[in-house]
């Protein structure tokens, strides 16, 4: 089925897994990892999630590189263990990380 709403309002049927999620969403990295790390509660151990660091408004490589460490920190606290990230050289405004759920 498909559901149009607010992340923030959405609630998974109760018990209800899922083998993964993603997350392209715009704004506040934090803000979405929050929805993420809440979401993955209903996957299953060791389901993938496929988040998109957007990283537009940053003017530099060490404004960069703390994005992303502070995304992977936040994505640890909450269960997720990093796989892998990528960047496609096509968009120089996104890199892709590649997470599991670790519990």
């Amino acid at each position: 089925s498909f559901k149009k709403t607010d992340v923030a309002r959405y609630n998974p049927v109760p018990k209800a897994q899922f083998d993964s999620l993603l997350c392209d969403m715009n704004g506040d990295v934090q803000a979405s990892l929050k929805q993420v790390v809440r979401l993955s509660e209903s996957l299953i151990s060791g389901g993938l999630i496929l988040f998109t660091l957007k990283t537009s408004g940053v003017t530099n490589f060490k404004e960069c590189n703390a994005l992303y460490h502070e995304a992977i920190k936040s994505a640890n606290a909450g269960g997720l263990e990093k796989i892998a990230c990528t960047h496609l050289t096509y968009n120089r405004l996104e890199f892709t990380l590649f997470l599991k759920k670790t519990n």
